[in-house]
């Protein structure tokens, strides 16, 4: 259990800190198939059926679907592997494919029931059948917090979305709605026939996610008589698509008021990819010959090749990395990347290589031909050139290729991390983006910062500085730092995560706040919604990369309203005294009061409530009766006697 013990005039106070999400250390090693500096890849499948279409998350865990398995079927059946080791999630005589897998490592697909296709969630345990009914549900997606969208058949197909409890049929009409995206924020975006217009052909339709009203916020996108197709989503809520401008198809780009025109010519442009900045990649078809890569980085375009070595298929990940299959100018495909300047042609052999995915650190999953049937490969960046991937090393900028760690603490004894004092840590939510700024009182042998993201605070958290941020601080003083996260959407709260990064690459976690971007002058609704900034303790140092670390998740201990809200601010503070008897304390801000509840043990059933206006206090009582549990070990308090603006702290004693 992680504490902080801070000493007070008239108690001691525990500081509870929010665990940190498991992950795991890649054992499984192979030796680099390219003679390339500073990279590793890694055949992940290898056996007698075909495995195809990867997919990869921020973590490093791949999912695809393949012949066979442990239960021995000629059907398509999911796997998983995690860095290390591979999991067979389906077991079937059903075939299913076309996974997905978010950073949470939730694993989304389509299966055969006998007699029509349904969709299926895996949570890491156990598997949900989300649909059950007598039609085909097909193409799941899914987006970092679970929620899942696809399109069903009713007659006609629709647009369905689940939020883990809830189905929701976001269309309902006569035509056909296809191939519906999801978003961080839980926006959907898909293509429609007719719309408004009352034409026949495709149109851009986008849903805000809000399942509470009534009917349904969808806006159409596009209004014209030509057919509009391959939609897609950043987490910002901005939209590309190919459309037919009646001579040829072209690309759009939407930033949510307005539409651009990315490209205008006799070229035929496909399938559009857009990352977190808005940055557009697509293929297309230059004088009617080889497919050539292009890139929109908002303002201007490049083409990214030329001549013989076409490229299909392009991804771009947040650094603004893309990875596409073309042939190597002979007749094979193979696989290419491009790091912003140059591009490396990654894979050299006699076989075709397909349907490349990258990830936010660049790494890169694919399925290639090994002579007698499809497999999974994967490269990664190994900055130390140990032959271990940086996602798996437990020293990913110190070569040591034993990954020797004596003390068993996530670390290599090649490195150890940084000291950094972090002296603040605060988020400022205005209409459309999050000004984030931090100073350190200290930092020795600091490279720098990075900026990660989350819907939660349990995460995941997705980094968002698009490169690291330099270290500004003369050791051992410190410096000052601003951030501005530009890609959100308003009445959205997100959570926020800082991590410095030393000389070798090591990284440590400091603190987590939150912000809910907003138009100004509109308040967040009325509703009971915890909303808390959790510390964690100076110099809490993250697990290596995918290493498994048994951290227990306590509770959070100190709760701030928004700024723009007219609620009262609330901090908890559990002391001593009870720290072992109450199992939870939360604080809950609403307009006027607070409501409290915290699950006592069954040793200590009364208690009395303080409250003080400093973390030092005075504390006094804010009832002049013992509270108690009564019939159950559920105590629920609302706090009345408080103002809006006003900061309150709350203690708990025995009795």
């Amino acid at each position: 259990m992680n504490k902080e013990l801070i000493i007070k005039p008239d108690a001691l106070i525990y500081r509870f800190s929010l665990g940190l999400p498991a992950l795991f250390l890649c054992l499984l090693l192979t030796l680099p198939t390219l003679a390339q500096a500073g990279t590793v890849t890694q055949q992940i499948t290898s056996n007698s059926g075909d495995d195809i279409v990867p997919k990869i998350n921020d973590s490093g865990w791949v999912v695809w679907y393949g012949t066979g398995g442990s239960d021995g079927g000629s059907d398509n059946e999911i796997f998983l592997w995690n860095g290390s080791t591979t999991t067979q999630i389906t077991a079937n005589s059903g075939n299913d494919r076309d996974p997905l897998i978010n950073d949470s490592g939730h694993v989304v697909w389509q299966g055969y029931d006998g007699s029509d296709w349904e969709i299926y969630f895996w949570n890491g345990t156990t598997t949900t059948q989300v649909t059950t009914n007598s039609v085909d549900d097909r193409d799941p997606q899914i987006n970092a917090s679970g929620q899942v969208v696809w399109e069903g058949h009713d007659g006609d197909y629709e647009i369905f979305s689940w939020n883990g409890t809830v189905t929701t049929q976001v269309t309902s009409n006569s035509v056909n709605d296809y191939d519906p995206k999801i978003n961080t924020a839980g926006q959907v975006v898909w293509e429609g026939e007719g719309g408004s217009d009352g034409g026949i052909d495709h149109e851009i339709f986008l849903w805000d996610g809000d399942i509470s009203a009534s009917p349904l916020n969808i806006t159409q996108v596009t209004t014209n008589n030509d057919n509009d197709y391959y939609s897609q989503i950043n987490a910002a809520g901005q939209l590309v698509w190919q459309g037919h401008d009646g001579l040829d198809w072209e690309i759009f780009f939407w930033n949510g008021t307005t539409t651009t025109q990315v490209t205008s010519n006799s070229d035929l442009d496909n399938h559009p990819q857009v990352n977190a900045s808005g940055q557009v990649v697509w293929y297309a078809y230059v004088g009617g010959g080889d497919p050539e890569i292009f890139l929109w980085n908002g303002t201007s375009t490049t083409q990214l090749t030329t001549g013989s070595n076409d490229g299909q298929d392009p991804q771009i990940n947040a650094s603004g990395q893309v990875v596409w299959y073309g042939n190597d100018g002979v007749s094979l495909n193979e696989i290419f990347l491009w790091n912003g300047s140059t591009t490396t042609q990654l894979t050299t052999n006699s076989n075709n290589d397909y349907s490349t995915q990258i990830n936010t650190s660049g790494q890169i999953v694919w399925w290639g031909h090994d002579g007698s049937d499809w497999e999974i490969f994967i490269y990664s960046p190994d900055t130390d050139n140990d032959g271990i991937a940086d996602a798996y090393d437990n020293c990913p900028a110190v070569a040591n290729a034993g990954q020797e760690d004596t003390d068993n603490d996530g670390y290599g004894n090649a490195c150890q991390p940084t000291l950094i004092s972090l002296a603040s840590f605060t988020t400022h939510p205005t209409d459309g983006q999050v000004l984030i700024s931090w100073s350190t009182g200290a930092e020795i042998d600091n490279a720098g910062f990075h900026i990660l993201r989350g819907l939660n605070t349990e995460g995941p958290y997705v980094r968002i500085s698009p490169s690291l941020i330099p270290a500004r601080g003369i050791a051992p003083a410190g410096a000052t730092y601003t951030f501005v996260d530009a890609t959100v959407s308003n009445d959205q709260t997100y959570y926020y995560r800082i991590e410095d990064v030393d000389n070798r690459g090591m990284r440590t976690a400091h603190r987590i706040s939150f912000a809910r971007p907003m138009v100004a002058g509109v308040q967040k609704p009325n509703q009971e919604v915890p909303v808390a900034v959790a510390i964690i303790p100076e110099g809490q140092k993250l697990p290596a990369p995918n290493r498994e670390v048994a951290y227990q998740v306590e509770e959070v201990f100190y709760y701030e309203l928004l700024e723009e809200t007219e609620s009262p601010q609330t901090a908890t503070l559990p002391n001593e005294s009870v720290s072992k008897e109450v199992i939870s304390f939360r604080a809950y801000s609403l307009d006027g009061r607070i409501v409290l509840s915290w699950t006592a043990s069954d040793t200590v059933d009364r208690y009395v409530l303080l409250r003080g206006e400093s973390e030092n206090g005075p504390y006094l009582p804010v009832t002049k009766e013992a509270l108690t549990s009564k019939d159950s070990n559920n105590i629920t308090y609302t706090d009345a006697s408080v103002q809006n603006g006003v900061t309150y702290y709350y203690r708990l004693e025995r009795i």
